[in-house]
């Protein structure tokens, strides 16, 4: 929705003004995707790049990246129809706290199904080292984002800065 909201008011604007030069690209992510690739857009307009280069960087940037989440209930996956409401009731009962993650177009995909939170995020934080391993030192930016939960939040980061190469 918020795609399709930005490409009207990018075609409002160019009506008006037809010289404008506006980036509009679906970020095929979320809360914390959406940060990292607008401060990728920042970072290069500060940079002072050329418009063209700009939009090209933040495209190639979206194509590689990659978004990583636990969630602490089904709730959301039964309601959204991702799972039956009778595999949510099992999957509760049993604790389970699926790892998801994108599946490079944009769309929702289940990484990992583990038991318990604490497991849960130990896991996140394997996952996230093996996909940054071969990453150059200090060429990878990790975005985080946390809904009501300061502490975990701040446990996992330190997690995140001891498992992945600085």
């Amino acid at each position: 929705g918020r795609y399709n909201a930005a490409v009207i008011g990018r075609n409002r604007v160019l009506e008006e003004t037809p010289d404008k030069q506006i980036f509009v690209r679906d970020s095929e992510s979320a809360a914390a995707g959406e940060t990292r690739l607008a401060l990728l857009l920042f970072d290069r307009i500060r940079e002072g790049l050329p418009f063209e280069e700009v939009v090209a960087r933040a495209c190639a940037f979206r194509d590689k990246m990659r978004t990583l989440f636990v969630l602490e209930d089904l709730s959301n996956l039964i309601k959204n129809g991702r799972i039956s409401k009778a595999a949510g009731v099992i999957g509760s009962m049993l604790s389970l706290r699926p790892i998801m993650c994108d599946n490079g177009h944009g769309e929702i995909a289940c990484m990992e199904k583990v038991r318990g939170t604490a497991n849960a995020m130990s896991r996140l934080v394997l996952r996230v080292a093996e996909l940054t391993k071969d990453a150059a030192a200090r060429s990878v930016q990790l975005v985080m984002s946390q809904c009501n939960c300061t502490e975990r939040a701040l446990s996992l980061k330190k997690a995140l800065l001891e498992a992945c190469p600085e």
